[in-house]
């Protein structure tokens, strides 16, 4: 799909939900008035027929039922205004994501390490990098799941890709899924986690009490009606179990209290379930995934159903009215403590395996929605010991921008020494080859026709920075990033290694010396990679040896003026423009 195919295809699904979201809008305001008459009308009864309570008790207790349901369909109103809400602003994020702007998506700041083996070096957490670039997840979970791709891969890629061919046809699908998602604050999130670490007790007399004081209540209720009891007697008995039960409220507020709060992350999973189950999926992979969660009593779906809905009741009781007539008549506060108690006993263990997979489902949707957005991609092949791209290309460049290159390196090549002026491309297209490795390793398509590389972890040297704090000197914090590679290899870890003119830090001399001696020891070591550098020396390399490749891009000075066709060449770069340039900003 071209850009203004895009912008015409995300601009066609904004006007669509925001019609939609309107229409819930005239739905929710009608409902909030009637919720709001009935409400009104119980004190109303109340009072007009006073001091009849034979039947202004029965009235009330209709009225109440009324205003439950109309709660219940206000709170569905508003769950689903909010989620075309959400698929507004998310079509609306992906128009501004085409202009490359991500402030929408989290760019995964917390997660950027500098002793990571390349995430620095890759940008792979910057505010316009890799993972803001895919970042759609709607969780938490999800967030830190896509943060574990990036950063060490996936142990299955067949399965990945299949599943991301499946879904990147299914946009209306995936936002749907995403949008059933709740916000999840730290609130939430540590509620949900003291919940689900709640000890679980018997509590064997409150199990007996829950069945025994509705039936003392409603009995009371049926014998006063009768006449059997009088008025005080019938409000003296009402009083027994509103004090067993507030003997318990301390220990009851905590638990209700707590699962209502974490009440919206188990309702956030299960409306993601829930959209699950309406997609068709064609991939056997997605097939089996979703029977999983879905099939069988004892599902993740059929479980969360359960607990949001006692949940449900259990708010009830938040409202003092309603809290004191469900107490007094259902033992509302036993009933609601027990049943979650018996949920916690039977599932706490597995809702970590849940969020779990439904952070891959997640992940696996940032790489599809990638997959829409782009033509030009294709699944790399990380296999064997020879290096095969063709039209390769950096992700975060658009079609449009992109100069592809090809880049081709036979098993016996160790390093290619990359040559070429200032800002003639060098620099982005070591990164174009550690992004896309850094895609392929995850299973997500890469920017390429053809992409084979060998199966090696990524490191990189690109980036280095002094220390003030430790002392510690440029120099010295550059040879402890090469001392980082050199151990990883040294421990047995087969690697790719991409280097941007290291020792920058020292003599030009000493620069000579110290690159080629340690790209030779690197090549003692069996490691491959790639060194951009300004230094032709190094070169020489190349003509004394197969293990070497040299490769160059150019610069043109015509007629006083400066311009780059950042292509990759074979052979060693012959034009500098560093001189050029100081001259023509009238530095020299």
């Amino acid at each position: 799909m071209k850009m203004k195919d895009l912008f015409a295809f995300y601009d066609g699904r904004v006007n669509e939900f925001e019609s939609a979201r309107k229409k819930v809008a005239g739905s929710k305001v009608t409902i909030g008035w009637l919720r709001l008459l009935v409400f009104l009308l119980i004190p109303l009864s109340g009072y007009l027929l006073y001091p009849d309570w034979k039947i202004i008790v029965p009235i009330v207790i209709v009225l109440l039922g009324v205003f439950l349901w109309l709660v219940s369909r206000f709170t569905d109103l508003s769950e689903k205004h909010a989620f075309y809400e959400r698929l507004v602003a998310m079509n609306q994020a992906e128009k501004a994501a085409l202009r490359k702007e991500y402030t929408a998506f989290d760019s995964g700041s917390e997660f950027s390490d500098p002793g990571h083996p390349y995430a620095i070096d890759m940008d792979l957490f910057h505010k316009n990098g890799l993972f803001a670039f895919l970042n759609r997840t709607a969780t938490r979970s999800g967030k830190r799941m896509l943060a574990q791709y990036l950063l060490q891969g996936s142990k299955d890629r067949k399965h990945v890709q299949a599943v991301i061919e499946d879904l990147k046809h299914k946009t209306d699908w995936r936002q749907k899924y995403l949008a059933a998602s709740r916000q999840e604050d730290e609130e939430m999130e540590e509620a949900a986690e003291r919940w689900i670490q709640f000890p679980v007790k018997k509590m064997r007399v409150i199990r007996i009490l829950r069945w025994v004081l509705p039936v003392f209540s409603l009995s009371s209720l049926v014998f006063w009606q009768a006449g059997v009891l009088s008025d005080m007697q019938f409000i003296l008995s009402l009083l027994i179990p509103m004090f067993l039960i507030g003997t318990r409220l301390k220990e009851t507020n905590k638990i209700l209290f707590t699962s209502s709060k974490a009440g919206e992350k188990w309702k956030s999973i299960l409306f993601r379930l829930n959209e699950l189950e309406k997609c068709e999926f064609d991939s056997k992979e997605m097939q089996v995934f979703k029977e999983k969660l879905l099939q069988g009593e004892n599902s993740s779906r059929e479980a969360l159903r359960r607990i949001t809905r006692l949940i449900d009741l259990a708010d009830y009781r938040l409202n003092m009215l309603m809290g004191i007539v469900l107490n007094i008549f259902l033992a509302w506060d036993f009933w609601m403590q027990t049943l979650q108690m018996d949920w916690l006993a039977k599932y706490n263990s597995d809702f970590g395996k849940w969020e779990n997979d439904l952070a891959h489902l997640e992940v696996w949707i940032c790489a599809a929605n990638y997959a829409h957005n782009r033509q030009d991609l294709t699944y790399g092949r990380l296999e064997g010991s020879q290096i095969q791209t063709e039209r390769l290309g950096h992700p975060l460049l658009s079609p449009d921008e992109t100069v592809y290159n090809d880049f081709q390196a036979s098993g016996e090549t160790a390093f290619s020494i990359i040559t070429g002026p200032n800002m003639a491309g060098k620099s982005t297209f070591l990164r174009s080859v550690g992004v896309n490795l850094i895609l392929a390793r995850c299973g997500f398509p890469v920017v390429a026709e053809q992409f084979v590389m060998p199966d090696l972890l990524l490191y990189s040297s690109m980036r280095t920075t002094d220390d003030l704090s430790s002392s510690a000197s440029y120099f010295f914090a550059e040879l402890s990033r090469l001392r980082f590679i050199v151990d990883a290899i040294e421990r047995g870890e087969k690697v790719f290694i991409i280097l941007d003119e290291i020792l920058k830090g020292t003599n030009s001399i000493d620069k000579e010396k110290g690159s080629a001696a340690f790209l030779n020891k690197l090549n003692e070591l069996g490691a491959k990679g790639i060194i951009a550098t300004h230094d032709l020396s190094l070169c020489r390399l190349g003509d004394e040896s197969s293990a070497f490749q040299n490769l160059y891009f150019d610069s043109i000075i015509e007629k006083d003026e400066l311009t780059f066709d950042y292509k990759m060449r074979a052979g060693v770069c012959q034009n500098m423009n560093a001189s050029f340039l100081l001259k023509k900003m009238g530095l020299t």
